[in-house]
């Protein structure tokens, strides 16, 4: 809301748009998300299987707000009741095909690449292609990213915190 300065034809410009300080809190740890969506899910009866939810972290890495929006596409807005691995892979399919348009392709470019500072983009680019920040890359840079819930080390080597992120890196044309 507090992005969002039109709200809507009708309703006109919103009273609050920049009114507040954001501070970004990083990514839900994988049971505080699986948590969020089963509970969220159970307020339509709809039932999350548990290699469901670990796939859809694996996936949205935590970031609360894109874990609702794939949720959301998985569950079918409230329509499916039942939600097993092969639906959460089939949404995921769907989403990469269409991410330079989706809402989540969308987020990722408005309110995380233009959000980072040149460095920062620099870093995170440069982990998406090698797994590894290049040599020029601030430490700084690479310490906010990892604050931010973007990056995750596994076995010493840095990685994308999120599938989905690290699919939208390597597959969009980021000016």
């Amino acid at each position: 809301l507090n992005r969002q300065n039109l709200l809507s034809a009708e309703i006109g410009e919103n009273p609050m748009f920049m009114s507040f300080q954001e501070y970004f809190l990083g990514g839900l740890e994988a049971p505080d998300a699986e948590q969020m969506v089963s509970e969220i899910g159970g307020w339509k009866e709809i039932h999350w299987s548990p290699e469901a939810l670990a796939r859809t972290y694996q996936l949205c890495g935590g970031h609360p707000l894109v874990t609702r929006f794939f949720a959301s596409e998985a569950c079918e807005q409230g329509d499916r009741k039942e939600i097993d691995l092969d639906r959460v892979n089939a949404t995921a399919e769907a989403i990469q095909a269409t991410l330079h348009k989706h809402r989540i392709g969308t987020y990722y470019y408005e309110s995380v690449w233009k959000m980072l500072q040149p460095d920062e983009r620099e870093a995170l680019a440069a982990v998406g292609k090698t797994s590894r920040p290049v040599a020029e890359c601030s430490d700084e840079a690479v310490v906010h990213l990892d604050q931010f819930g973007l990056l995750r080390t596994d076995n010493g080597s840095l990685n994308i915190g999120a599938e989905l992120l690290h699919y939208w890196l390597r597959n969009i044309r980021l000016p």
